[in-house]
C-alpha cells in the first residue's frame, strides 16, 4: 500500500499556517513575487502544500493540466526532492494533472536536469517540466 501523502488541502486553515507563511514569505519576496499575491492565490482556494518538516512546496493546478510548483522553501533539496517529486506526481495525477512543472530561480536546473525539460529561461528564474506517465 503506497503511503499517505504529505498534502496540506486548506493551508491557511491549517495549524501550520503561522510557520508556512514564515518559511515561504521571505522565498517570495527574494524571489520578487509580492506577498499579498501570494495570500491571494492562498486565498483562491486553489493552492495546496507539499509539507514535510521545514520544507514546503506550494502547488496549483494549471488551466493546460500541469501541477504547478510556484513557490518553495527547504534545506538541502537534493536530501528531500525525490521524495517530494514522488508525492507531488503522485498528488496531481490523481487530480488529473499529466505533467509537472517548476516555476522558482535558476538553482532548480541544476537540481532537475536533465530528467526534466527547461521551457523557459530569463536572467533570475527557470520553468521546467516534467511528463508524467498515469
Amino acid at each position: 500500500m503506497a503511503e499517505p501523502l504529505v498534502i496540506i488541502l486548506d493551508p491557511l486553515e491549517h495549524k501550520k499556517w503561522h510557520l508556512f507563511e514564515r518559511w515561504l514569505r521571505p522565498v517570495a519576496e527574494k524571489g520578487d513575487q509580492n506577498w499579498d499575491d501570494c495570500l491571494h492565490k492562498f486565498r483562491a482556494g486553489h493552492t495546496v502544500l507539499w509539507n514535510e518538516g521545514v520544507n514546503v512546496l506550494a502547488l496549483d493546478k494549471a488551466a493546460d493540466g500541469a501541477c504547478v510548483v510556484w513557490l518553495g522553501r527547504g534545506f538541502d533539496v537534493r536530501n528531500w526532492w525525490n521524495k517530494a517529486q514522488t508525492e507531488v506526481a503522485r498528488f496531481a495525477l490523481q487530480n488529473g494533472c499529466f505533467k509537472l512543472r517548476i516555476e522558482g530561480r535558476k538553482g532548480w536546473k541544476r537540481i532537475l536536469q536533465p530528467h526534466w525539460t527547461l521551457i523557459e529561461e530569463t536572467d533570475r528564474e527557470v520553468v521546467l517540466e516534467l511528463e508524467l506517465m498515469g
